[in-house]
């Protein structure tokens, strides 16, 4: 072996030396190393586990506040429909309130047009009475013809020199009496429909409850012919069994109740003038 190869051989061994002691050295220090990675490798772990639990953790939340969200929209949606229910009710109380107006106005145009016929039959009925009272007057000066007839008939049985005249007034007085008499036994027969046999006796202006008419005494019937808008009432004399005097509406007393014997029936008849109510009841009772 020549002394270069030998030189180079142990050039190499040395060499080889060095990178064992430097390999040594390194591995000491990691060795020394190791202790600190391992704690760090550690503490990785402990902080990677953390981090774990934290994303789990922000996980739930997610998913709870997905939740939520899903709730808020199904009670928005909720809401949503019933604020559209409720708009849908507001519409129609509107609809309803607005009726109800059209309806309270034409109800108080119906009060007021009531309130106006009201006192326009409050105004009839005033002036009807005015009426009925003047003809009642004029009757009452007219109808008492029997009476002076009678009286002259005294007077004439009295002073028989005056006999012709008094003959002539009292022809005159009868004759005047007579039309007047015919004249109202056309009207009983026309309206009731009686037979020349039934005579006209007396007739007096009343009420039947909203209907004024007047009623009629004949030979044999009682009778009450409406001026509008109802049926005229009949009933024979002899068929009634009780006449009673009554209190109208307003308490006044002026009123007359007839009750019928054959089937019960009433009849109130009011707003008599007067003494015309006992005039009626002994026009009756002598017939009776």
């Amino acid at each position: 072996m020549s002394e270069n190869q030998t030189l180079s051989t142990a050039t190499k061994l040395n060499l080889l030396r060095q990178e064992y002691k430097k390999l040594q050295k390194q591995f000491q220090e990691f060795q020394e190393e190791n202790p600190k990675k391992e704690q760090e490798i550690q503490e990785l772990e402990k902080l990677n586990k953390g981090l774990k639990n934290q994303f789990q953790e922000k996980e739930n939340k997610i998913v709870e506040i997905q939740n939520q969200i899903i709730e808020i929209s199904k009670i928005k949606k909720q809401s949503k429909q019933n604020l559209q229910s409720i708009t849908k009710e507001l519409q129609n109380l509107k609809d309803a309130h607005q009726k109800l107006n059209l309806e309270s106005q034409s109800k108080q145009e119906d009060i007021k047009k009531f309130n106006t016929l009201q006192q326009e039959r409050e105004d009839f009925h005033k002036n009807l009475n005015n009426l009925n009272e003047e003809m009642e007057k004029i009757r009452d000066e007219i109808f008492p013809l029997d009476q002076k007839v009678t009286d002259l008939k005294i007077e004439n049985a009295k002073s028989k020199s005056n006999e012709k005249e008094l003959s002539e007034k009292i022809k005159q007085e009868q004759e005047t009496r007579s039309e007047m008499m015919k004249e109202e036994d056309k009207n009983i027969r026309k309206y009731f429909g009686f037979p020349e046999t039934e005579y006209y006796v007396n007739s007096y202006f009343c009420w039947k409850g909203i209907v004024n008419g007047t009623l009629y005494i004949t030979t044999n019937y009682i009778c009450f012919y409406p001026r509008i808008f109802s049926k005229p009432i009949v009933f024979p004399i002899q068929d009634l069994i009780e006449i009673e005097k009554q209190k109208n509406i307003s308490m006044i007393d002026n009123s007359l109740q007839f009750t019928r014997k054959s089937n019960k029936e009433v009849y109130v008849f009011a707003s008599f003038v007067g003494s015309k109510r006992d005039h009626c009841i002994s026009d009756i009772l002598e017939l009776a």
